[in-house]
């Protein structure tokens, strides 16, 4: 995203504005971390976006890592048409199995053939984290972590594999909703995306801390001498 080399003029009514149209309640998120300075307030707002923006391609990666690696896992216990397996409908879990069919009742109406590939691209996040639940311990994971995981530390279990993606799942969750993200413990978060990268391949995870600007833009966090440049260039 390209930014303005000019300073924002923050004039009262527009920071009025901006509060009305973020809403009250979603703008104190960001208020009392600034010391209810409302403009500086709107920067950490701003800062927020861009940190959520940097998150993008890690957590897309990983997503695509997990699902195409479960994918994979499910396509040699249940057939590469698993999405119509009978065999995997009574391992799965109601919840699972109400998400696969809205995802191939959506394939459907749009007048397209339901295969696997497009069923696989509709799945949620929340889908492929699921399947790494204890209940599907012994019919799904029992002999097939390591396999669908190469690069999986040993020692590692099921277990901790889930731990990681759900936390990585509530940090992608926050990133779609719009909510805040900068008070949490970003640099941890960014290393565990890449750590469950490089459990399918560590050339893609080098690939991502390579390309990946959450670093940078973690650094560039506005201050109070920020807020202190913009008061002077309104006078």
């Amino acid at each position: 995203m390209e930014e303005s080399q000019s300073i924002f003029d923050y004039q009262d009514h527009v920071v009025s504005a901006l509060e009305a149209t973020i809403s009250r309640d979603r703008f104190a998120t960001y208020l009392k971390p600034a010391g209810f300075d409302k403009k500086y307030a709107i920067q950490l707002y701003v800062w927020n976006s861009k940190l959520s923006e940097a998150l993008h391609l890690p957590l897309q990666t990983a997503e695509v890592t997990l699902r195409n690696s479960v994918n994979e896992r499910l396509c040699y216990l249940y057939g590469t048409e698993w999405p119509t397996s009978e065999k995997l409908r009574l391992v799965l879990g109601d919840e699972s199995a109400a998400n696969l069919d809205r995802v191939r009742g959506r394939i459907v109406k749009a007048k397209h053939t339901p295969a696997t590939g497009r069923v696989v691209a509709g799945l949620s996040f929340d889908f492929w984290a699921s399947l790494l639940k204890k209940e599907y311990d012994r019919p799904i994971w029992q002999t097939g972590l390591h396999p669908t995981f190469p690069e999986l530390p040993s020692g590692m279990r099921r277990g901790d594999v889930a731990k990681l993606i759900n936390q990585i799942r509530w940090l992608r969750n926050r990133v779609a909703h719009y909510e805040p993200i900068f008070k949490e413990d970003l640099s941890n978060l960014h290393t565990m995306i890449i750590r469950l990268i490089s459990f399918r391949c560590p050339h893609t995870a080098d690939w991502v801390r390579h390309h990946s600007t959450l670093p940078t833009v973690m650094r560039a966090r506005p201050t109070l001498a920020h807020r202190e440049v913009l008061i002077a260039s309104e006078h």
